[in-house]
């Protein structure tokens, strides 16, 4: 007993992938776009988006957008309410996981070699409008570590925090702006 040593094993290294959901949902979305077209938005930018009105379980009834990975999988949907009874947003996924809209406008972000990064769909969808394509989605104010890592992989020459002049968007960009500094 004297002579027993207990060392404790750094633990395994994991790696973590997101949740893939399955591609028939696109198939579950019905092409109504004339929430967002009445406040603005452009038919097409919705079309290449491939957003609908969803009968996806949990989400039915929202104007559902897909979130892709860089191989065409879908890791997530955001979506919108459509009535004043439901929460605005809703999102299934680990929205940490999340570089949206990639999937469309990954080429115009290293063409230009610029991001503006935002806070939610909504202005990338009027980005997208107003044909500004160089733009990701924050999901929120918090920059994950994943979204930082895939902008450093990016390498551009500039990033541009765009968030809400409130209290929590100004302490987010401040936060926001040191983690990309450092």
């Amino acid at each position: 007993n004297k002579n027993l040593v207990i060392q404790a094993a750094p633990p395994e290294p994991q790696i973590s992938a997101p949740k893939i959901f399955p591609n028939e949902w696109l198939n579950e979305l019905v092409p109504d776009h004339t929430y967002w077209i009445n406040r603005g938005i452009k038919k097409e930018v919705l079309e290449e988006l491939r957003g609908g009105i969803s009968n996806i379980p949990n989400m039915k009834g929202r104007y559902c957008l897909m979130i892709w990975n860089s191989v065409n999988q879908i890791i997530g949907v955001q979506g919108r309410s459509l009535n004043s009874k439901m929460p605005r947003y809703k999102i299934i996924g680990e929205k940490s996981q999340f570089c949206y809209p990639f999937h469309v406008n990954l080429k115009d972000i290293k063409q230009k070699s610029e991001v503006i990064l935002v806070e939610g769909v909504g202005c990338v969808l009027s980005c997208l409008t107003c044909g500004i394509r160089h733009v990701m989605c924050l999901f929120g104010v918090n920059l994950s570590n994943h979204q930082l890592s895939t902008l450093i992989s990016l390498n551009p020459s500039r990033i541009i925090i765009s968030v809400n002049n409130d209290g929590a968007g100004v302490e987010a960009a401040r936060k926001i702006s040191v983690r990309l500094l450092k």
